[in-house]
């Protein structure tokens, strides 16, 4: 409830408080004694009346804005976890196929290619993810586990055309590679092998 509605109310009881008051301390020689006492129970329950239907219709309305706020918010919440599910999913998915292609005797380069365009994939469903929560510590640390990957497989196939989003990946994992120790060798690994694949 805002703070007018709040207000409203104890004014409405402030009334209804000296009106009550005035009924009963109402001087006898104004009005009969019984009369005195009918219009006190008939203003009372007409503002019993009006209360509780005014009362019931904010709760009416309090119930749907909360329904619709809580309706909202969860699917949000479960597009969000989608997203989060499917970056995850191509991510593996890249690195199945570069595993493929790294065990194969014959390295067979078509494996790199779908690495990265699932990889990729990957990096267009982690823009979906909404502003704020893309920052989390989970969210940042899926975008530095794309950015390695491609950063590495960019280097493996080695074209020209690649060299510099490779190592503009590649620096960037760099920097945050210090925020997550559970990976910091892999990546300063692969920036490494990047600076060896496209010298200055």
């Amino acid at each position: 409830m805002t703070k007018i509605a709040y207000i409203g109310l104890i004014i409405l009881a402030a009334l209804v408080g000296l009106f009550i008051g005035y009924c009963i301390w109402i001087p006898d020689w104004h009005i009969p004694y019984l009369l005195k006492y009918d219009i006190l129970r008939d203003t009372l329950t007409i503002v019993l009346t009006v209360s509780a239907v005014v009362i019931t219709a904010i709760g009416v309305a309090i119930y749907l804005i909360l329904s619709e706020r809580l309706k909202r918010e969860s699917a949000s919440a479960s597009r969000l976890e989608s997203v989060q599910k499917a970056v995850q999913m191509f991510i593996h998915a890249g690195f199945v196929f570069w595993e493929s292609y790294d065990r194969a005797v014959k390295k067979e380069p078509q494996y790199i290619e779908i690495a990265i365009g699932l990889t990729e994939r990957a990096f267009l469903f982690y823009n979906q993810i909404p502003g704020k929560e893309s920052r989390s510590r989970e969210n940042e640390r899926s975008l530095c586990l794309i950015k390695n990957n491609l950063a590495y497989y960019f280097a493996l196939r080695k074209k020209v055309k690649d060299r510099d989003i490779a190592r503009e990946y590649a620096e960037y994992v760099r920097g945050q590679a210090s925020q997550y120790t559970e990976d910091k060798d892999n990546w300063l690994e692969t920036y490494d092998f990047v600076k060896r694949q496209y010298p200055d």
